[in-house]
């Protein structure tokens, strides 16, 4: 950190672009963001080290803030069915990888659905969690893993934005997925109305995990450089029921946590766990490597 009074230094270079001018956005639980004065692309600066994200996330599925999810069997499994049904009209069938797939709710949808599905995660928790419901999953990052043979198709839904060097994770979806096999990436828009109306206080700011965060345009120079190409991209719906907004919200954001917390007592249990699916501000994104 930089001494008192002083400007803090900003990135050295975009990874999207290669630009060297950034903009200082603001601070946020002790963490700077900064934005890409040539793509748009934003992200932490400094980022954490790769030991201390893994024990947030190793911590957060055993009694932090994704272990409500991953007890929340509805949600997922509506979730797991909105997002295959978004995707497989553009996807190639076959042998499919899902990329920070958690418990492996999606890989086991795609499974029912008659697709060669399986998974890869690195929180040891949620690994455990997938294998003991019979569903394929292996504790493996993307950069590192070696199955052997290459994938039709490679999902990553939330999960770039977490990620520390995105250029090597894509390096990664390109190296698994056969020439001509498709990609289907879902990450927080920057660019939705809630990013603008909410500013630094946008719920998909968050510093503890959260690294970078995207619109369309820097996206496709990224997934570019990769060498994949990117032929669609359009907001994406994202299920929700309000018993699980109210525990996210209560850490992400109380101020709206504390306006909605009424409804709970009003609507009961049973009505707290029905999903819909909503316009949260999500982008998906779908390409192919190329021949």
């Amino acid at each position: 950190m930089s001494g008192a009074g002083k400007t803090p230094a900003g990135p050295s270079a975009c990874p999207a672009c290669d630009g060297r001018r950034f903009k200082s956005l603001f601070e946020k639980h002790g963490r700077q963001f900064w934005r890409c004065r040539g793509c748009g692309l934003e992200q932490q600066h400094p980022l954490p080290e790769p030991a201390e994200l893994q024990r947030y996330y190793e911590d957060a599925y055993v009694s932090g803030m994704y272990k409500p999810f991953v007890d929340a069997q509805g949600l997922k499994s509506h979730t797991a069915e909105h997002r295959f049904k978004s995707i497989r009209s553009f996807c190639r069938f076959g042998r499919w990888l899902d990329v920070g797939t958690s418990s492996g709710a999606f890989v086991a949808y795609a499974r029912s659905q008659g697709v060669d599905a399986e998974g890869i995660d690195f929180a040891r928790a949620a690994v455990d969690d997938a294998r003991a419901r019979g569903t394929p999953v292996s504790r493996a990052r993307i950069e590192e893993f070696e199955p052997g043979y290459r994938f039709d198709t490679v999902t990553a839904f939330d999960v770039l934005e977490h990620v520390l060097d995105p250029p090597r994770f894509l390096a990664g979806v390109r190296r698994l997925l056969r020439p001509g096999g498709t990609f289907a990436i879902a990450v927080p828009n920057q660019a939705s109305l809630y990013r603008r109306l909410m500013g630094r206080h946008w719920f998909y700011y968050i510093p503890e995990e959260h690294m970078y965060t995207y619109n369309a345009r820097c996206l496709r120079r990224l997934l570019e450089r990769a060498g994949l190409e990117m032929s669609h991209s359009s907001a994406e719906l994202k299920p929700l029921n309000l018993n699980y907004a109210l525990v996210w919200l209560e850490e992400r954001n109380p101020r709206i946590h504390k306006l909605l917390a009424p409804l709970s007592a009003l609507v009961g249990e049973r009505l707290g766990d029905r999903s819909l699916a909503l316009p949260l501000g999500d982008l998906l994104v779908l390409g192919s490597r190329p021949d």
